[in-house]
């Protein structure tokens, strides 16, 4: 409260960072079903090319698909795969499917590591081709 007893919100990231509220209400106003899930997806780079999940992250990112963090994978996948975690969000899985095709799996070996993540895109070297 101020001295004159009116009081005032301020942003939890901090009194200039209105991100969390833009996202929020970005979310609650879009028609986009993939916006309005707001899935948190995770993508793992399964390849030796240095960049190709960075890549990915700006395509997915054009797409209003909320990806949170940009890895590499523990080892070297030949296929690109899509690790369903929270089956929950269909739009997104729809939109998932139609990038990287229909390779989907519940078997999750990052569970611990991306415990937050509804999906996770593990990069394949069929993306290598494709990305140049």
């Amino acid at each position: 409260r101020t001295a004159s007893g009116q009081s005032a919100l301020v942003p939890a990231a901090g009194p200039e960072d209105f991100t969390d509220i833009q996202q929020v209400l970005r979310r609650l106003m879009s028609s986009s079903k993939v916006v309005q899930e707001d899935a948190k997806v995770v993508i793992l780079n399964g390849t030796p090319q240095n960049g190709l999940a960075g890549k990915n992250e700006a395509l997915l990112l054009k797409r209003n698909i909320n990806v949170t963090e940009v890895a590499d994978a523990k080892s070297i996948a030949d296929s690109t795969h899509v690790i369903v975690v929270n089956s929950k969000k269909p739009s997104t899985l729809a939109a998932l499917k139609q990038l990287y095709g229909t390779h989907v799996t519940s078997t999750n070996p990052y569970a611990t590591k991306y415990a937050e993540a509804d999906f996770i895109v593990v990069l394949g070297n069929d993306q290598v081709a494709s990305s140049q």
